[in-house]
Order: structure tokens, then sequence, then C-alpha cells
């Protein structure tokens, strides 16, 4: 089997050996018709770092994975390699650097190298150098008291190819590189779904760790610290809270994993309040888990219980009622995005059409482009006209540049709810207009919504209802 470099620079192929049990693999995939993707710079995470974090996760699933071969390897010389006092921390050290690599490159979705064209490919292998005179094998790790041994490494990798844990690319010389090509190893579906239960796969950010507890973010991404910001007390003593309770997302699978974090950032990060290119612009909360998907969300513990997540219906609206001095409840009855005697299956249409015009010029090309809304034979100028008779009374908001007062509004509810919260010692994560708290705390949260807007003199107060 032939890997091509890069034919846009380099004609001559260097051949990849392939293991045996990865040569059936590939046999088999062809008979089938089933594209298999050889390893490559762009998705290859090459294992550089030999200095390693020992952590909890990493320790468990090491011990995990060490009990499945005591009970499944038939290789008698890496049984007593894991049993010998001074082979035992060799074979853990290893064990524990092949699982950091897996767990760091996979958590990351893509891949760290970029192709040409700027893009990045998903992280399909991690690359090892295992031959004779390797670096690999030289570092003595102050954790384990010694370096890695290239015989019992081999012997691990064999065993675990043979169960089924990985497949195995081996490495060669390769006249084109000064360093060769390092051997690949190919983590498999249970493998990868044992390392995010025991949470050796995890999502982390460091960009999220330093930024500053009150900022201003530019359209550029740059990021200007805010000081003596009304929401910084509050937020030190809701982020205490939060950092006292173990708020957990357990995942079962790799493929849970990529699904919720691959196009969203989400990370245990404590809430910070970011402002949009300016103060008083909106202001809203963020944390690492914002950007979880709903169908997560609904998973996540505070200390091992479950939560509930509570949510203001409708809130845009209201607030830019109440910033007239109005209760829409006066104009409306019902759902305020579904107008008298439209079909509720387009609501989440109606919706959009009325809060995409706080945002655009052109609210109907937004939602016919949205390949979420199912918009195909539908009028949407019609539409858009019969959700802005309804609230005719807030027409004034009906510009582009709406959303920066609305949504400075709202996050001025928010700062509220958690300040509220704080006096009643209850951890809460803020989704923008919705709440997190444990189960136990949803009465008290629902009170506390409706205060909120009491409070802040907002005339008209949406309803509270479970997300």
């Amino acid at each position: 089997m032939q890997l091509n470099k890069d034919s846009s620079k380099v004609t001559k192929t260097v051949p990849y050996k392939i293991g045996t049990k990865t040569q059936k693999f590939l046999d088999d995939c062809k008979q089938v018709g089933m594209e298999v993707t050889l390893p490559s710079e762009y998705n290859t995470w090459f294992c550089s770092e030999l200095n390693i974090p020992v952590t909890d996760p990493l320790l468990a699933a090491r011990s995990n994975l060490i009990e499945i071969l005591k009970a499944e390897s038939t290789n008698p010389k890496l049984l007593k390699n894991m049993r010998t006092a001074s082979a035992k921390p060799k074979v853990d050290y290893f064990i524990d650097y092949l699982l950091y690599h897996i767990g760091i490159s996979f958590s990351k979705i893509t891949n760290a190298t970029p192709h040409k064209n700027g893009t990045r490919g998903s992280v399909e292998f991690i690359g090892i150098t295992i031959r004779n005179e390797a670096r690999t094998f030289k570092h003595t790790h102050e954790y384990y008291k010694c370096s890695m041994s290239r015989d019992s490494a081999k012997r691990v990798l064999e065993a675990l190819e043979k169960l089924e844990y990985v497949r195995i690319h081996l490495g060669k010389k390769n006249p084109t590189k000064q360093h060769g090509n390092p051997t690949a190893i190919a983590p498999m579906t249970k493998l990868l779904d044992m390392l995010v239960q025991y949470k050796a796969i995890t999502n982390s950010s460091a960009e999220a760790a330093n930024m500053p507890l009150v900022c201003i973010k530019s359209e550029e991404g740059d990021v200007t610290e805010v000081n003596d910001d009304e929401s910084e007390s509050i937020l030190i003593k809701q982020n205490r809270l939060i950092a006292v309770t173990d708020i957990d997302l357990p995942l079962d699978t790799y493929l849970e994993y990529a699904d919720c974090y691959g196009n969203a950032y989400v990370s245990g990060a404590p809430i910070r309040r970011i402002y949009s290119k300016e103060l008083g612009q909106s202001g809203r909360f963020y944390h690492g888990y914002s950007g979880c998907p709903s169908k997560y969300r609904k998973l996540i513990t505070f200390d091992g219980e479950p939560t509930v997540e509570l949510d203001y219906q409708s809130s845009q609206v209201h607030v830019a009622y109440s910033m007239n001095g109005l209760n829409a409840w006066n104009y409306i009855s019902g759902d305020p995005y579904v107008p008298p005697n439209a079909d509720l299956k387009h609501r989440s249409i109606y919706k959009a059409l009325l809060t995409r015009s706080f945002t655009v010029t052109n609210p109907i090309a937004t939602v016919r482009g949205d390949n979420d809304l199912k918009t195909r034979g539908l009028n949407l100028s019609n539409m858009l006209e019969e959700i802005w008779q309804v609230h005719n009374h807030i027409g004034a908001y009906r510009n582009e540049e709406a959303h920066k007062t609305i949504t400075y509004q709202e996050s001025r509810i928010c700062l509220k709810v958690i300040e509220l919260c704080n006096e009643k010692n209850i951890a809460v994560l803020p989704i923008h207009d919705s709440f997190k708290v444990k189960k136990q705390h949803r009465d008290a949260l629902e009170v506390i919504m409706a205060k909120a807007y009491e409070l802040l003199d907002f005339q008209s107060v949406p309803m509270v209802t479970d997300e």
C-alpha cells in the first residue's frame, strides 16, 4: 500500500508498512467498498510531549485498560511486564503517554496542522516514533521514576490491536523527510468511548481561562478588560458557588462527545460578562456550558443531582414592550410568537421573523436561508407583516440596531437573577434567557425569575416555563 506525501510537491511515494491486523481490516473494508483514510501530516497528532501531566482521569483510564489486558491478553511477556516491579512503571508510563495524547488530540475535534488552504481536518491518528534510537524511550519521567521501554511498548500496542482497541500503521524511514514516518495509531471506537467515560477526553480552553471576568470584545476578537462593572462582585460570588459545585456533563460515547463539542465550545469555565464592541451593548453572560446543545444540557448534573432549566418565554418581546413602558399582556393573548388564527407548526418561523427584525434589515432573507426552518411554499412577506401587526406597539424596534439595546436589557435581568440566586446560595448557570439549577431549587428559581423583572421596574413580565 502506498501513501503520497504531497503530490503537488513530491512525486516519490513512500511505502507505509501495515500491521497484520490492520491489513486484514483494510482488506475487509475494500471488499465492501468502504473508504479508509491513511495517515498523513494533516490527520495525525504527533506525540512530542514526553513529560506528560499525570491526572486522576488518566490514571483511572489506564487502570481500567490494564485490567482488560490482564484478563484478555495472551502474551506472557506482557503479562509479566505488568506484574514485575521493575517493568510495571515502564508499562504504566507508556499506556499513560498513549492515552494522554489520544485524549488531548481527539478532544480538539480537528487537527492542529492546517491544509494549505487553511482548513483543518479531523484527527484520525496519533504518531509515535518507536525506532530503537528514538527519544521516546530516553526521557525519564519524575512521576514514574523511569523511561519507557520499547519492548514493553510494542507488546502493549500489539495486544491493543489484537483486542481491537487500536489499528496500527507501522512507521518507516522516509527519504523525503528528515525524521521519517512515525508509527501511526488509530484508536478504535471502544477505546475512545472508554476515554470519554473516564473523562480522559475532555474539552478545555486556555483562551477561556485567560479571559477577564468582564470585558469588551471587538468585532476582530480583541478583548479589553472592564473594571468596576456592576456585575463584577455578583459574578465573583456566584463563581465561588460554582467552584464548590461538582458540575458534570456525563457522556457515554465519543460520537456523543463529537456531536456535543464539534460545533460549539463547551467547558467548565466560570461565568463572565462580555460586552459587544462597547459598554452597554449586549453584555451577555457566558461560561463553559453556554454553547452546549440543549439535548446535552439536560444531562448536566450538580453534585451528582439532576438539574432543571427554566426559560423566559418570548423575553425579547417583553423587554421591548417594557422599554416602551407597556405590558405586552394588555395587547396580546396567548403565545407572543403566534398571530391569531396562525398555524402553531409555523411558530418557529414567526419567532425568527420577529426577533431577526431586531437584528437585520432583511429578516426574510435570513429566515429563508436557514436550513433549520421549513419555509418552502410559505409567503414570508405576509407572515412578517402578520407578526408585526400583532406587535405594532413596539414597531420602533423594527430595525437592525434594536438588538443592542434589547440584549443589554436582557443581560440586566440575567444579572438580577444571578444576584438573587446568590442571596439564597443557589448555584446557577445562565443560558441567555434561561437558567439551570439543581432540581430541588426549581420553585425558588421560578419565583426569582419573576421577581427580577419587577425589581428592575419592567412592566411586561414573560411566562417562566420548563425548558
